[in-house]
């Protein structure tokens, strides 16, 4: 599930930075909230990808860390949910965000954040979908 939910947003980020026709028909199946984030973005403006995850990291986590990188060489990464809000907040009128966070800390996380202008998309990675999908679902930017 982790692997699916990381190549889709590889595919995302790929979509984003190759042309607007392509982010428009990935996009289409999301809600209309983010769609209207993603088109806001103007050509060419950055992304910056922040990594949240308190665990030891996997040598998966460290592969799909080092994949990301790729897109944004300058990944930020936490493991203490209070630190990457602070950082969340501090970056007000800068590049758009995109978080990624484990379903634990992204419970506790994205009530405090989702309504950030800053922050475009949220990733929720886990091992138990449909518990996650739950709470998920109060907020539109979220992809679990």
């Amino acid at each position: 599930m982790l692997f699916f939910c990381i190549f889709w947003f590889f595919s995302t980020i790929r979509s984003y930075k190759n042309a607007e026709v392509e982010k428009k028909k990935l996009f289409q199946m999301e809600p209309d909230v983010k769609q209207q984030k993603l088109d806001d973005i103007p050509d060419g403006q950055t992304i910056s990808i922040i990594w949240l995850d308190g665990s030891d990291s996997s040598d998966e986590n460290i592969a799909n860390q080092e994949q990301l990188r790729t897109f944004d060489p300058n990944l930020k990464m936490f493991k203490d949910d209070n630190e990457c809000e602070k950082y969340i907040e501090s970056q007000f009128g800068k590049p758009n965000i995109i978080l990624i966070v484990n379903g634990g800390l992204g419970e506790k996380l994205v009530p405090r954040v989702h309504t950030f202008p800053q922050v475009i998309s949220i990733y929720v990675f886990c091992w138990n979908k449909a518990f996650h999908e739950k709470w998920a679902k109060e907020f539109p930017k979220v992809l679990v």
